[in-house]
């Protein structure tokens, strides 16, 4: 943790040396906070700990006619969200907050930036103000991967977004701390949470049942709005149905291969014609396309090479106009290995 230099005039000493000491033959002292307020001593580290999100009034003694006062306070928050600061000096004095190379305003987490306001008494209030307060969390994917294992946030505010992670066979869950409790993108970043650990479990393929014909596939859904199962679909009992999605929106079933071999399936389409379409991705390359108003028809895309491919069919709808059912619908798929 970096110092903090409270400099009170440009009659002050001024600390030196940033880093995680203070100025030669400064002693440390841990002053604690009574009735929400602290002193700071003069020629010395005062180090105050916030562990709690309760005001804190920082008062400075008196001045000495013609003695240079140098004040170096140390804050340590370690409370889960960052207090209101007071810094109070006697009355007819003023008070200045300055930053250079090698002096920086830091705490545990981060930065926080101030802005001052003087009361008629001498009272200066702090008004923060939430600039990089960074907590840096470290998450767990527990057997699967995660894109980023370690992301940095703004303690007292939301995550926002959390990672999301990936591991074959099981359905991600959701985040918990280290004990157990859920932490999702509304809740509130604090400092007692550094690590996140996935939760999962193990994931049931519902669509193999339905539209494996042959081959040893296992299907994942995502996008704007997952596939769903449907019944009775113009002589195929249950097929898969892309998910139903708005403009600018599109709809994934995922399966993977390995190896060199012949992929074959059904499909069928009701949409508007050139705009909402389904495409067929291997390996992220586009292979086929079905759009418009199309019955049932076969199709088959050889796969080439050695080690695993990805096979993606994904429902895309344009900026605007639905037409029909506005989705389409997969069966009797089938993987022969050459």
């Amino acid at each position: 943790m970096e110092m903090v230099y409270l400099v009170n005039g440009a009659e002050s000493g001024g600390g030196s040396g940033g880093g995680g000491g203070g100025s030669p033959g400064y002693p440390m002292v841990k002053a604690v906070v009574t009735d929400g307020a602290v002193g700071l001593q003069d020629r010395s580290v005062t180090r105050v700990e916030l562990k709690t999100g309760d005001a804190v009034r920082i008062n400075f003694p008196p001045k000495t006619d013609g003695v240079a006062r140098d004040f170096i306070l140390r804050l340590v928050i370690t409370a889960d969200s960052i207090p209101e600061v007071t810094f109070a000096v006697p009355t007819g004095e003023t008070f200045s907050f300055e930053e250079g190379d090698e002096e920086t305003f830091a705490c545990l987490v981060g930065v926080n930036i101030f802005a001052f306001t003087e009361t008629d008494d001498g009272l200066f209030v702090v008004n923060r103000k939430l600039v990089s307060i960074v907590q840096e969390v470290s998450f767990d994917a527990n057997g699967g991967d995660v894109d980023a294992p370690v992301k940095d946030y703004l303690l007292g505010a939301k995550y926002g977004a959390l990672p999301v992670p990936t591991r074959r066979g099981y359905t991600f869950i959701r985040w918990a701390t280290e004990d157990g409790v859920e932490v999702s993108a509304t809740d509130t970043v604090k400092t007692s949470v550094m690590r996140l650990v996935a939760e999962w479990e193990v994931y049931v393929d519902k669509f193999a049942p339905a539209i494996l014909a042959e081959g040893p596939l296992m299907f994942t859904t995502d996008g704007n709005a997952k596939w769903t199962l449907a019944d009775d679909v113009d002589g195929h009992d249950t097929v898969a149905r892309s998910g139903s999605i708005g403009d600018n929106q599109s709809s994934s079933l995922f399966t993977s291969t390995t190896g060199s071999g012949t992929l074959a399936f059904s499909w069928k389409v009701s949409s508007e014609e050139y705009y909402d379409k389904c495409f067929l991705y291997v390996d992220g390359i586009q292979k086929a396309v079905i759009h418009g108003d199309v019955a049932w028809a076969t199709a088959s895309v050889a796969v080439t090479g050695d080690g695993e491919h990805s096979i993606e069919w994904r429902y895309k709808k344009d900026g605007s106009v639905s037409r029909g059912s506005d989705c389409v619908w997969l069966d009797d798929v089938s993987w022969r290995a050459s």
